[in-house]
């Protein structure tokens, strides 16, 4: 009978550490959010060097990978279409940012480029705000 109740205890118990892990960790796709939140960061980095109009290729080409990356991420996962047509947005932003840049042979703008940038900033901030709000 000890055994048995023993038993019983440690299922309880392991049981119920398992489900506080389940409060504790996040309800959203952390790998997904690192996605989108390594595209603002870039975009953040470059940005200042828009103004002394030295934008470094490997810049444009950093946040233009990681669009791929998190677009390519997002596209199967299930029941995760907003996410990923959020996410297509993007990466059209960041496209049409990099053509610009090669079209015109890395003489893009001040006004252009500072102007792409942030918008890829904010955008990349309000995907991340809707990634961390939902839950999975």
């Amino acid at each position: 009978m000890k055994k048995t109740i023993a038993i019983i205890s440690a299922v309880f118990i392991l049981s119920g550490c398992s489900l506080l892990d389940a409060y504790k960790t996040s309800k959203y796709d952390s790998n997904e959010y690192f996605s989108v939140n390594q595209i603002r960061t870039i975009a953040e980095i470059a940005e200042p060097y828009c103004d002394t109009g030295t934008i470094d290729y490997s810049l444009i080409r950093q946040i233009y990978i990681s669009s791929s990356l998190a677009v390519n991420y997002t596209q199967y996962l299930p029941e995760n279409e907003d996410s990923y047509e959020l996410l297509k947005g993007l990466h059209n932003l960041v496209v049409g940012f990099k053509t610009q840049y090669d079209n015109k042979g890395g003489q893009i703008s001040k006004a252009y480029c500072s102007l792409k940038l942030n918008s890829i900033k904010r955008s990349a901030e309000k995907i991340q705000q809707v990634i961390g709000s939902k839950s999975r």
